[in-house]
């Protein structure tokens, strides 16, 4: 009887999980990490291929994982699960980094918020704006979206604002929204948008911390400029620093 031929596929990704095993992740390279990936949506065969291809189409691991479903599928290759799978890992990473700081982090300075507000945005495809509900210790109480879509002065409505602060019983609540492009830089409408905020919060007493802005390449904090207070017309924004109570 002749004997059965040995799958080389099958013997390459032993030899990939063994290296996984032995050495980790980071000693893969991009393309090899990819390729890895898509063992569990491709059970046979070599992905070597498919996982260059994604990577000349997309041009990084970060831009395949965020691309959107019917642009994965326009590769060579990407069938329904495998586009699915790919799909899943940014929403995974931001549950993952959310609750690495737990159900209720303290967000008492501008380096805790921004780090919070950064996991808020993980593979975001879209603006949002959110108010983070605090209470009297800044520690979270909830992640309120206030609006999903282009964010401006004109999608915040004082009655809304003030029923998600009475819903979560917040004290203080930071304004926390992205900017889909590179720039994190604030907009005439955005300090307008904090001015229209500050409005509404003070006569209800509860304490802005701050707005920040969010994007790919950093975040813009109200309080950390320094000029804001000098803009706004209607009290200041600021942080009580490391605020114990």
């Amino acid at each position: 009887m002749a004997e059965k031929p040995v799958n080389p596929h099958a013997q390459h990704r032993e030899r990939m999980r063994r290296r996984i095993r032995e050495n980790g992740f980071d000693s893969l390279l991009d393309h090899e990490l990819l390729e890895y990936i898509l063992y569990f949506a491709i059970p046979r065969g070599d992905t070597n291929p498919l996982a260059h291809r994604l990577l000349a189409e997309f041009g990084s691991i970060s831009h395949v994982l965020d691309a959107e479903y019917d642009s994965l599928l326009r590769v060579e290759g990407v069938g329904p699960r495998t586009a699915s799978l790919l799909m899943s890992f940014a929403p995974m990473l931001k549950r993952y980094s959310l609750s690495k700081m737990g159900t209720a982090p303290k967000l008492n300075t501008c380096e805790r918020a921004v780090a919070y507000a950064k996991s808020l945005y993980i593979g975001a495809d879209r603006e949002v704006l959110y108010l983070l509900c605090l209470d009297v210790q800044c520690n979270l109480r909830r992640a309120a979206v206030l609006s999903t879509g282009t964010v401006d002065e004109a999608v915040i409505y004082p009655r809304n604002l003030v029923e998600q602060v009475l819903k979560f019983g917040a004290k203080n609540v930071i304004l926390v929204h992205n900017h889909l492009s590179s720039s994190f830089s604030p907009s005439r409408s955005d300090v307008q948008m904090t001015q229209k905020v500050l409005v509404t919060l003070n006569a209800i007493d509860v304490n802005l911390l701050d707005h920040l802005i969010i994007s790919d390449n950093g975040y813009y904090s109200f309080v950390q400029d320094g000029k804001i207070n000098t803009v706004l017309e209607h009290g200041q924004v600021a942080y009580a620093a490391d605020r114990e109570v």
